[in-house]
């Protein structure tokens, strides 16, 4: 002990002495720790952990491209994604989310959080069913009928205690009361830092964008496949701009 007393002794006087060189060796040790951390991060995150979906190779995003403006990739319309809804021949389905912050009040204090709209068939894109209840049904993006709310595990256990009986509860998002209808697993983080999921309206007159998503049809992960969906073009919608006319699809794997 006496000995590594002295040699840690002896290695902080050599420091102070080269003030300059230990600044040096301080910062590049700094850089490379922290390079390395946020490399591994990345390919944890991309390769080494897998996503919560039973099929990640299936799901993709679609982008909007507007080369006039320098745009490689945005989202888009909701009219736009109706028109690609309805022409689509290459994905078993397609369907978007819409970042959503709201209020959250009810029995506890008000509380702001980060949610996303989606569309009903959301979770039948990424495969994955609710922990308690149920997902989405089809109507529930209609005006009168999406006054219904899917919460995140993390929120359920932190904001509700992990009540059992949350199901058919109601709670209260920007003034608007809805009905808790399921709670998601625990695993399941998606889009990241989503806490609640509410039903998105899809209306060509809604003047939003959001992004979308979609899955390859069972047989459509062939390279053919894949060649028609970066093929595919938007057509002119009534919220689209004449610069924008035609916008390639983009497909990019998770």
């Amino acid at each position: 002990m006496d000995s590594l007393l002295r040699d840690l002794k002896f290695s902080v006087r050599s420091l102070l002495k080269r003030p300059a060189l230990t600044i040096i060796a301080i910062v590049t040790l700094a850089i490379g720790i922290g390079a390395n951390s946020a490399i591994f991060s990345v390919v944890n995150a991309l390769l080494l952990k897998p996503l919560p979906f039973p099929d990640p190779d299936r799901i993709v995003a679609l982008w909007d491209k507007v080369p006039s403006r320098g745009v490689e990739r945005n989202e888009v319309t909701v009219a736009d994604y109706l028109d690609w809804r309805a022409q689509n021949r290459t994905f078993e389905q397609l369907g978007i989310y819409r970042w959503w912050s709201t209020n959250l009040t009810g029995a506890n204090s008000p509380e702001r959080v980060q949610g996303f709209q989606v569309t009903p068939n959301f979770l039948d894109i990424v495969g994955v069913k609710p922990l308690l209840g149920r997902g989405f049904s089809g109507e529930e993006d209609q005006p009168g009928k999406d006054a219904v709310a899917l919460l995140t595990y993390s929120l359920w256990q932190r904001r509700f205690g992990a009540d059992p009986d949350i199901v058919n509860k109601t709670i209260e998002t920007n003034g608007v009361v809805r009905t808790v209808i399921g709670v998601m697993p625990p695993e399941f983080n998606y889009p990241k830092g989503a806490e609640i999921y509410a039903p998105q309206r899809s209306r060509p007159s809604l003047r939003a964008t959001a992004a979308i998503i979609a899955i390859w049809e069972s047989a459509g992960s062939s390279p053919a496949s894949r060649s028609r969906a970066r093929e595919l073009t938007s057509i002119r919608s009534p919220a689209s701009s004449k610069d924008n006319i035609p916008k390639p699809i983009r497909a990019g794997a998770w």
